[in-house]
């Protein structure tokens, strides 16, 4: 990731992969959140649906950090796997 904001006017993401993406509302304000282009429109994090005109720009996310057992974090280390969701579940990151 190089931590670059990509108009929605000149690419397209490849479908079902997590971008941050910053969207203009209805009421012409701006914001951030995470989602992923589904080949019609944008479905956020939480679910929501926003319309193909209403994001702006997306952002590849970077790569998580390995979590050591103690707790601290190593720079450069391969990211993991699999997440844990907040019900528990176990699935694969892509």
């Amino acid at each position: 990731m190089d931590g670059t904001w990509v108009s929605v006017e000149e690419q397209l993401p490849e479908e079902d992969r997590s971008k941050l993406l910053c969207y203009r509302t209805l009421a012409n304000r701006r914001g951030v959140c995470l989602g992923k282009w589904v080949g019609v429109r944008w479905r956020m994090s939480g679910g929501y649906y926003l319309e193909r005109e209403m994001v702006t720009h997306w952002m590849e996310l970077p790569a998580l950090p390995e979590v050591l057992s103690s707790g601290a974090l190593t720079p450069g280390a391969s990211p993991p796997t699999e997440a844990v969701g907040w019900r528990g579940e176990h699935r694969p990151l892509r």
